[in-house]
Parts: C-alpha cells; sequence; structure tokens
C-alpha cells in the first residue's frame, strides 16, 4: 500500500468516526431531553398523588367507624331477641 492510500483510508475513517460521533450525541441529547420529560411527569403524578393522601385518610377514618360500629349494632340486637 502505498503512503496515498494510507491517508486517503485514515481520511475515510475519521471521516466517518466524527460522523458516528455526531449521531451518538444527537441520541444522547435527545435522550437527555426525554429523561428531563419524563421526570417532570413523574414529579407531577407525584404531587396529584399527595394532594389526595387527606382525601384518603379521611375516607379510612371513615371506614374505620363504620367498622367499629357494626359489630356494636349486631350485640346491641343479639341482646334485644
Amino acid at each position: 500500500m502505498s503512503t496515498s492510500e494510507n491517508k486517503k483510508r485514515s481520511n475515510q475513517f475519521e471521516e466517518k468516526r466524527d460522523q458516528l460521533i455526531g449521531q451518538i450525541s444527537l441520541n444522547l441529547e435527545q435522550i437527555i431531553t426525554n429523561m428531563n420529560t419524563l421526570n417532570r411527569n413523574f414529579e407531577s403524578i407525584t404531587s396529584i398523588g399527595r394532594e389526595f393522601e387527606s382525601v384518603a385518610q379521611l375516607w379510612k377514618t371513615f371506614q374505620d367507624v363504620l367498622s367499629r360500629d357494626i359489630p356494636q349494632e349486631d350485640k346491641q340486637e343479639s341482646l334485644q331477641d
């Protein structure tokens, strides 16, 4: 192989390498953008979930009160019979 062929192959290799590096950089930027979007969506979902904690606690308390009252009513009915 002559020196000019080696330089030509070297230039082709470097051009292809630079092209691939550019594509990789663009793809990594796209990944970072998508991950940031996903993170914002997770944060909004989490904040919405936190807004329902007080409502869920209220319903749990309501259920606990009702479940405690039912056995007492059953006892009273059996005493009346």
